[in-house]
């Protein structure tokens, strides 16, 4: 969930009131916004009839709210790696900003967004400045900020809130050129005197230069994949530590998965899911044999029948995490499961013994199973055009073996190139049928 806090006020001038009514208007149409948190401090203000739409709550504030209860209050709404902003109530953002944020921001990063100053005929021009800020935007529970009480709009207050949320242990960023917060206030009328010491929020200060996301080192969260180093737990190669850091970054919804070929291996090893089910998800696998786990369905998987097995278990169409690994038909069993089914995060086995620039298929053979030779999957072009269909785009190439794939809203704006080597840890066998895709 994205929540955006404004402090709300009746301005004196009319056209500045329209102005800022509109920017509310704005996030309210933003269909990535999902709330809008309206804190006010005058029981007497005009809503405009904003109070009367379903996407924004009325808080109520026991004078102008500080930095340090606008992150006491946002703390008591998140849950998980909901994207919580903060803005003047002059900014506004579009949905491809916003969709920007979920994506590139982390737990451990702060944006703090100067300005886009859109003018009377709708073009916008960066205030690029590194001692200004419109807005502040957190990814999951925020930490605590110490020394933060004093309000929005106050000289100087840009550059102490900055520097008070690096000394909380954030990585502060201001990608402003690439991430638009867009700010409407050509009446030019100003609230406060940026030169009265008296309103001038005290030092220390931080000055955040805007700097695009391109530029920011280590800030892409997919490139960092490769570096994992941590050890597994039940998978075979440390699958379930790359699982683990994909849902740090993307969040979960439902915490539901699918493991199609779980295996049979009681406690000891080759899961890619059994982490999950410790750590308290809902879901099932599916095989062939099993060595009595309940949660393990004991069935052949075929391409005719696998949306039968999903819809015996009222598995939700939409779902957290799919993990395909059956050693024969695997790229017709996920060309079905895709047909109906959506989960956000697929770890599917493809063949790294053929050509990964050609897509070609095992042709389907009824109840084959995996003769320990290269007779089995799909190549990577073929996993990848097949995925590129139905809305997914590869994000890690595992030894050549494992793809992990997101639906592409996930990762949208975030650079970077999945390559794939053919390999030969397999025989080739001669009597295999493969098909162009």
């Amino acid at each position: 969930m994205t929540r955006l806090f404004v402090n709300y006020y009746n301005d004196s001038n009319p056209l500045r009131q329209a102005e800022i009514n509109e920017c509310i208007s704005r996030n309210i149409s933003n269909q990535l916004i999902d709330q809008i948190c309206i804190v006010v401090d005058n029981a007497a203000t005009n809503f405009h009839d904003f109070d009367n739409n379903a996407k924004v709550e009325i808080i109520n504030s026991s004078g102008r709210p500080t930095y340090s209860s606008l992150f006491a209050l946002a703390n008591s709404k998140i849950s998980g790696n909901d994207l919580t902003i903060l803005a003047n109530a002059d900014i506004y953002f579009r949905e491809y900003d916003v969709l920007l944020s979920r994506n590139y921001l982390s737990r451990c990063s702060c944006f703090a967004l100067s300005r886009w100053d859109e003018a009377p005929d709708g073009s916008i021009q960066l205030f690029d400045r590194a001692d200004s800020q419109d807005s502040w935007i957190f990814k999951g529970p925020i930490k605590t900020i110490e020394n933060c009480a004093f309000t929005m709009g106050r000289p100087g207050c840009d550059n102490a809130i900055a520097q008070r949320i690096a000394a909380a242990g954030y990585a502060v960023y201001n990608p402003a050129p690439d991430i638009k917060s867009q700010h409407l206030h050509n009446t030019s009328i100003r609230n406060y005197d940026a030169t009265d010491p008296a309103q001038t929020v005290e030092r220390p200060y931080k000055l955040i230069p805007p700097e695009r996301l391109e530029n920011i080192p280590g800030i892409n969260w997919v490139k960092g994949i490769a570096q994992i180093t941590a050890g597994s737990q039940y998978s075979q190669y440390g699958e379930d530590a790359i699982i683990d850091y994909i849902f740090d970054n993307i969040g979960v919804t439902n915490s539901y998965f699918v493991d199609l070929g779980a295996g049979a291996y009681g406690e000891s090893t080759m899961s890619n899911t059994r982490k999950l089910k410790q750590a308290g998800w809902n879901g099932y696998g599916v095989d062939a044999t099993n060595k009595g786990e309940s949660w393990i369905i004991e069935q052949f998987i075929r391409p005719d029948n696998i949306l039968d097995i999903l819809g015996e278990q009222h598995t939700p169409t939409e779902f957290d995490f799919l993990n395909l690994d059956i050693d024969s038909s695997d790229f017709w069993v996920l060309k079905k499961v895709l047909e109906k089914y959506a989960p956000r995060c697929i770890c599917t086995e493809y063949n790294g013994t053929l050509n990964p620039d050609i897509p070609v298929v095992l042709k389907y053979e009824e109840g084959y199973t995996w003769d320990e030779t290269n007779k089995y999957g799909y190549s990577f072009a073929a996993g990848e055009k097949l995925l590129q269909a139905y809305g997914y785009r590869i994000i890690f190439n595992m030894l050549n073996q494992n793809i992990f794939a997101l639906k592409k809203e996930l990762v949208e704006g975030l650079s970077f190139d999945v390559y794939a080597t053919q390999v030969g840890y397999h025989p080739h066998n001669h009597y295999a049928v493969w098909e162009t895709y």
